[in-house]
């Protein structure tokens, strides 16, 4: 694993009128016109305390007002620290569950989803992943009852939430190539290699799965250039980010 030292939290995000004013207030004007242009009331609430608790984590790290913190939009839009910091972070969420890791001097992705039934997961599978994903959730057994996810549903969001770790790291858009790199997909994680378009070093990303309780799947992803093979990551452990009143 890559010497960085990693971070991560979950985050409540279905809070009450005094918790979600609290992270208001430490929004910068450009937040709180983004969050204004949310149409929905809950995606308003899930934005400010999401953005707030990562200031309130990322202000504690670095010693200074949560208010002042420095975020920006890089190149390719992902949000990072401005002044040559050495913090890196990343926010995903799903329903009102967020999930926010921190990582310093490698640059960080994660990505969350509701365990879930998926329709037509195999399907998209051959369209989006690449072969040898697509044929892991294909092997999966088909079956459920009581509406649960199935083998399949399970193996689907394991592939996409590591992918979209990956992603989200690189920084890359919506429209990003999924079939251009496939994930470990062994239980423990592993390494992924992304080529250099210009020929260049390959980038290389150590995975690992978040362990979040049994009704969600995640992942992390960490640039780590010197790993090799099947190196596997153990994450840091998940605490819980208490919202600061």
């Amino acid at each position: 694993m890559a010497s960085a030292a990693v971070h991560l939290w979950r985050v409540e995000l279905d809070v009450g009128a005094e918790a979600e004013a609290a992270c208001r207030a430490l929004l910068s004007a450009d937040e709180l016109a983004r969050a204004g242009r949310l149409a929905e009331t809950a995606a308003r609430r899930r934005f400010v305390v999401a953005r707030g608790t990562l200031r309130q984590l990322l202000g504690g790290l670095l010693g200074e007002q949560p208010r002042s913190v420095p975020i920006e939009e890089g190149p390719s839009g992902k949000p990072r620290l401005g002044g040559g910091r050495r913090f890196h972070f990343n926010v995903a969420h799903s329903g009102d569950l967020a999930l926010i890791c921190i990582a310093e001097g490698a640059e960080v992705g994660v990505d969350l989803e509701a365990l879930r039934p998926v329709p037509s997961a195999a399907a998209i599978a051959r369209r989006r992943f690449s072969a040898a994903e697509a044929d892991f959730v294909e092997q999966g057994k088909a079956e459920t009852t009581d509406s649960e996810p199935s083998e399949i549903d399970r193996r689907f969001l394991l592939c996409w939430t590591r992918k979209e770790a990956v992603v989200k790291a690189i920084g890359a858009g919506l429209d990003f190539d999924l079939r251009g790199f496939s994930v470990p997909l062994g239980p423990a994680g592993g390494v992924v290699e992304l080529s250099d378009p210009d020929g260049g070093e390959p980038q290389r990303w150590q995975l690992s799965d978040v362990p979040l309780g049994p009704d969600h799947m995640a992942a992390l992803a960490l640039s780590a250039p010197d790993a090799v093979g099947s190196g596997v990551m153990k994450p840091p452990p998940v605490r819980t980010a208490r919202i600061a009143r």
